[in-house]
């Protein structure tokens, strides 16, 4: 357990002995409630070893959660604390049946809403003691005050930017990974450079080739004065003798018009061979890979890459190997299709005029029941956009970075304030090798919460032809 989830734990279990086990607390994404329900089971039944204990939450994603919080422990311990101990989902919960004093402690999570009241009302009576602890604050006042009176709120100086800040500040064990890509596209690559460095020889930086393109207006030069006075710079004039061989040359090269050319396709360039390398399809066998043979395969993990179409290729790739639903997409990329329950059925309409026939889902739908699927453990990886909406609600402390050109860890955790990244994030970053995503690391500041390594390269002999194959 981190510093800060430590902290939150104690200052609401002090809390909820001070309102002498009746209590309910708000904890705002992104705080981890996870911590505090485990450390209080362990706590009752440390105290009170045959207590019957009940937990109800919202969505089955945070059953799943609540359970796995145990695996830290022995089996024969878990065991122990599982004794009596009942993890439910909200609709499970018959709660209008439960006997006055049934329970010896209850803690309810996520129920946030008026339509829950009666639930929480219900599972007070039943318990001796209980712990509300409410992750939404919708505003409904008379869903507040029915459940403070009842049970008190517990006081505390817990903020959602705390929560944040501990969350970016945890540390992070960085493997970099390099890539050798294509002979084809390693030739693409170099054609790209060596048009950029000599295109950088006129111009000298790139700000430069966006004032050839767009003028400067903070010193009220057009792009035409621009490109006159570097094409002047250069040798050209308007009186040139192109009969001559070499001045023909400086006016091919650096007439105003020829420049105005080489901005635009530098430009181009430029975005090509960025896009060449974000998008490279060398970097599939290397994410197959560091999901086979180094990451456990029951282990939730986040695949964040700069394009929608890339991490719809990595979705693609790794099913076709892995088999189906093993990686889903969430982002806006995603083509309308049909999606499959978790018995593999398509889903089809259930009512209306088109009941019995399969339900063509589009991307925000798609999008939303992936992450479903991913939260209840059904799909193990999720491949997004570096730009997904921060609405995403998850939790992985395991990434893949597909470029070193996207934000670092510390910039995406900020970004995504409702993902749980655990109190240790492991993240691979892919580049490829002998490019400008290599000399990135050079050009990153050093940062002392991520300590930083290289991938070992597994080698292997290839008897046939006598060679070491790395």
């Amino acid at each position: 357990m981190r510093k800060y989830d430590e902290k939150v734990v104690e200052e609401i279990k002090n809390g909820f002995q001070k309102n002498k086990g009746k209590g309910s607390i708000f904890l705002p994404q992104p705080v981890n409630i996870y911590p505090l329900i485990f450390s209080t089971v362990v706590t009752i039944k440390n105290k009170t070893p045959d207590a019957n204990i009940i937990i109800i939450v919202d969505k089955f994603s945070q059953r799943q959660n609540i359970i796995e919080s145990f695996n830290i422990l022995d089996e024969e311990v878990r065991n122990y604390y599982f004794d009596k101990l009942s993890v439910l989902t909200k609709d499970f919960a018959k709660t209008q049946y439960y006997k006055p004093k049934e329970f010896h402690l209850a803690i309810i999570a996520g129920l946030n809403t008026i339509n829950d009241l009666s639930k929480i009302l219900d599972i007070e009576k039943a318990s001796k003691f209980t712990m509300c602890i409410i992750t939404e604050n919708l505003m409904n006042t008379k869903f507040t005050t029915k459940v403070r009176e009842v049970l008190p709120d517990i006081i505390t100086n817990i903020s959602a930017i705390e929560a944040r800040k501990a969350i970016v500040s945890s540390p992070v064990e960085e493997i970099r990974c390099s890539v050798i890509m294509s002979d084809t596209d390693t030739s693409k690559y170099e054609e790209y450079t060596n048009f950029i460095k000599d295109s950088m020889s006129i111009f000298d930086d790139i700000d430069t080739v966006n004032k050839c393109r767009n003028g400067d207006p903070a010193n009220k030069l057009s792009a035409v004065d621009i490109r006159f006075k570097i094409a002047q710079a250069n040798g050209w004039s308007y009186d040139l003798d192109t009969t001559v061989e070499f001045m023909k040359n400086i006016d091919d090269l650096y007439n105003p018009n020829a420049i105005a050319t080489r901005a635009d396709v530098i430009y181009n360039m430029i975005r090509s061979r960025r896009d060449l390398l974000l998008n490279n399809d060398a970097k599939l066998e290397e994410i197959k890979n560091i999901l086979e043979n180094e990451i456990d395969k029951d282990t939730k993990v986040i695949i964040i890459s700069k394009t929608g179409e890339f991490a719809r290729k990595i979705t693609e790739y790794l099913n076709d190997y892995f088999g189906d639903n093993y990686c889903a997409d969430y982002h806006d990329c995603i083509p309308d299709g049909y999606i499959t329950d978790e018995n593999g059925e398509i889903i089809k309409y259930k009512t209306g005029k088109q009941k019995g026939k399969l339900k063509i889902f589009k991307s925000q739908a798609i999008s939303t029941l992936n992450l479903q699927y991913f939260n209840s453990g059904y799909i193990k990886v999720l491949s997004i956009k570096n730009s997904s909406s921060t609405d995403l609600k998850t939790a992985s402390s395991t990434v893949i970075l597909t470029s070193s050109l996207l934000d670092d860890i510390i910039k995406i955790r900020t970004r995504f304030v409702n993902v749980d990244f655990g109190e240790h994030t492991k993240v691979y970053r892919l580049y490829c090798k002998n490019t400008i995503e290599e000399n990135e690391f050079m050009n990153e500041e050093p940062n002392h919460l991520i300590s930083v390594k290289e991938q070992e390269k597994q080698i292997s002999f290839d008897s046939n032809s006598g060679e070491i194959i790395i």
